[in-house]
């Protein structure tokens, strides 16, 4: 039997919305899992973007920056991107590339990878300075912290995840995209966009390998959380 290819991820979406912003694993251990991919760094201290094998981290102002090895994440979910699904696009909206891209998946219940290059007329972004100590929950915090951007008439590579709704309790269920413009300056969690004309590429992934964060408040966190929450936090449009 072929082997799986499979998406990488640490921590859990849960983990994250309820406080637990210090991981165990480092950027230099996650490269061996992936070089395409989603998720941030401890103390939620902006947005990473993994793009074409390069970790990005997005600040607060969403300028983009070259991760070292040695950071450390409390979530991230990463694959080595080989897609067997490329499909020319035109004149889409984020709510219309969900439902389009969603009828292309083979099954409802595998995982994906998704990258899109192409030319944006709009596109609305987040990022966020990091988590003060001590740690309250995302939802009581990202309003103050997180600053709303957007740009217009850009080109640029939109890298995203999709998780099966059985999935919620790990990760983000449907689509969740971050996004790098092309020049590699600019980037952050995308919020909203008008697709002008583009391209989609997507992986079907069938193995799911989940690294639990081994520290005292993950251990100690209430790990079950209803979508109303990461809908709050992720899906603003």
């Amino acid at each position: 039997m072929a082997k799986k290819q499979q998406i990488y991820q640490t921590g859990t979406i849960n983990s994250l919305i309820n406080a637990v912003y210090d991981g165990d694993t480092t950027i230099g251990e996650i490269k061996d899992h992936g070089d395409f991919g989603l998720g941030t760094f401890d103390m939620v201290d902006g947005e990473m973007i993994v793009c074409d094998n390069v970790y990005y981290r997005a600040d607060q102002d969403g300028n983009l920056s070259i991760v070292n090895d040695d950071v450390t994440v409390p979530f991230a979910v990463v694959s080595k991107f080989n897609p067997s699904i490329e499909i020319g696009l035109n004149n889409k909206s984020f709510n219309d590339l969900e439902v389009y891209l969603t009828e292309l998946f083979p099954s409802k219940n595998m995982v994906y990878s998704i990258k899109i290059t192409g030319h944006f007329t709009k596109i609305l972004l987040r990022s966020e300075a990091c988590q003060p100590r001590t740690y309250r929950k995302m939802s009581e915090t990202m309003p103050d912290l997180q600053k709303t951007f957007s740009q217009e008439n850009v080109d640029g590579v939109l890298i995203g995840v999709w998780f099966p709704k059985y999935l919620e309790q790990l990760n983000v269920p449907g689509f969740h995209f971050h996004y790098v413009d092309s020049a590699r300056q600019v980037g952050g969690h995308v919020f909203n966009f008008e697709l002008s004309k583009g391209r989609v590429f997507i992986q079907e992934l069938k193995s799911l390998q989940v690294d639990l964060i081994d520290n005292d408040e993950f251990a100690n966190a209430d790990l079950v959380s209803g979508a109303e929450s990461i809908d709050q936090l992720e899906k603003q449009r």
